[in-house]
């Protein structure tokens, strides 16, 4: 993830990790692996930017509400491409209806397979069609993605990962705001300085904590040589 002035917003989330934002000059394959890691541990949910084509498709979940609206663009398109996109936006929302936003318990993982055997053979189907096309710009978006196609399905394999990126988006979605109205950073001082405010606040946010009260907390723990306190726990009563 990244954001800043000029910078690019990106939707990249771990599930072992507290939320991260990162402010970088470009979204590059370098950005990816600063925030992840080269070695990042768990499951990396993104969108098909290329600057995340270094993860291992074993651990990564493509984000299929971005892959969805691919699909609808495809199906605006004039002829047989249009014809074709129609078809697959259409198997890719009976998936969501049989998903929905969640990712699946251990013991419901095998049932969400045979749930979905149907339509992920329908939706291979109609990729491998799109390979065969005479439009040059289907054949590419449809081989692209059966290259891809194990880390479509990733959240039918893991528990708890989830079929899109939202809660990346979620996460990022005050920092891109707060980017439009301030203009964003400056100096490498101000961009560390906002990572770790924005950080801070989205790990707030998602663990029931109010911002203002735990900087206040961190501030009062620093004037008093205190341990800082935890953004990860539950706030205190």
């Amino acid at each position: 993830m990244a954001v800043g002035r000029r910078r690019r917003a990106g939707g990249a989330v771990s599930d072992r990790s507290p939320p991260q934002l990162q402010i970088d000059p470009r979204r590059s394959a370098d950005a990816a692996a600063a925030l992840l890691g080269e070695q990042p541990q768990g499951t990396i949910v993104t969108d098909r930017y290329s600057a995340y084509s270094w993860l291992d498709l074993e651990q990564r979940q493509l984000c299929l509400a971005h892959l969805l609206r691919d699909f609808q663009a495809l199906s605006q398109r004039r002829g047989a491409p249009g014809k074709l996109g129609r078809k697959l936006d259409a198997a890719l929302g009976e998936a969501f209806a049989i998903t929905g936003e969640r990712g699946g318990e251990r013991g419901e993982l095998e049932a969400l397979r045979a749930d979905l055997a149907p339509v992920r053979q329908r939706i291979r189907s109609l990729l491998e069609r799109g390979t065969r096309s005479r439009d040059e710009k289907a054949r590419r978006f449809t081989s692209g993605l059966l290259e891809l196609w194990p880390a479509l399905w990733t959240f039918t394999r893991l528990c708890g990962v989830t079929p899109t990126n939202n809660t990346a988006e979620r996460a990022l979605r005050h920092a891109v705001i707060w980017r439009k109205l301030s203009h964003g950073t400056q100096t490498d001082h101000g961009n560390r300085l906002v990572e770790r405010l924005l950080s801070i606040r989205e790990t707030c946010r998602l663990n029931g904590i109010r911002p203002h009260d735990y900087f206040t907390r961190l501030i009062d723990a620093g004037l008093t040589g205190q341990p800082a306190p935890s953004a990860l726990g539950a706030a205190p009563t």
